[in-house]
């Protein structure tokens, strides 16, 4: 029984370790093996070792510790094409975008004068003047007048505010 479930460990450890490019420490071998097996700890304890370093340390034919403490899979012919293909992964760099949010930034302004004047805007406190700078962009006012985005403007007085308050009041008594 301990022969097979030594067997077993074996190719578990061996496993774990030649899928990782550049080794793992002791600490990183047992975490992946608990992650493997249901969170279930390396039963070093059962082969009469007392720590988790000696048990490593006693499977020379499955690994080698190097100098820096790092713990790497002994290949044999059935796993060497495998750690040929993890060790010439690339590893991805990771990339930190920085969110605008709070960056104050020049953006042009919509002016008829010869002119061109920046306007600093803050995008995290004014998304509607972002917008309207960015239509303005696009459509690439022309100094011409026929050309220039035309903006109506609606008068709201006390009178218009008065009768649509009156609108709704009637509204909900129905």
């Amino acid at each position: 029984m301990t022969s097979l479930l030594l067997n077993n460990l074996k190719i578990e450890i061996r496993s774990l370790l030649v899928s990782s490019p550049t080794g793992l420490h002791e600490d990183e071998l047992a975490r992946d093996y608990a992650l493997f097996n249901s969170q279930r700890s390396l039963p070093y304890q059962l082969f009469g070792c007392s720590t988790l370093t000696e048990f490593l340390e006693s499977l020379t034919d499955v690994l080698h510790r190097s100098d820096d403490g790092m713990f790497h899979p002994i290949v044999d012919q059935s796993t060497e094409h495998i750690f040929k293909l993890v060790q010439q992964q690339r590893a991805k760099k990771k990339t930190i975008k920085k969110p605008l949010i709070g960056r104050k930034r020049p953006m042009p302004s919509s002016n008829t004068s010869s002119q061109r004047v920046h306007v600093t805007v803050d995008a995290k406190k004014s998304p509607t003047i972002v917008k309207q700078m960015r239509i303005i962009r696009e459509n690439k006012v022309n100094k011409d007048e026929k050309s220039a985005v035309k903006f109506e403007r609606i008068h709201v007085t006390n009178d218009l505010l008065q009768s649509l308050l009156r609108h709704f009041q009637q509204q909900q008594k129905y």
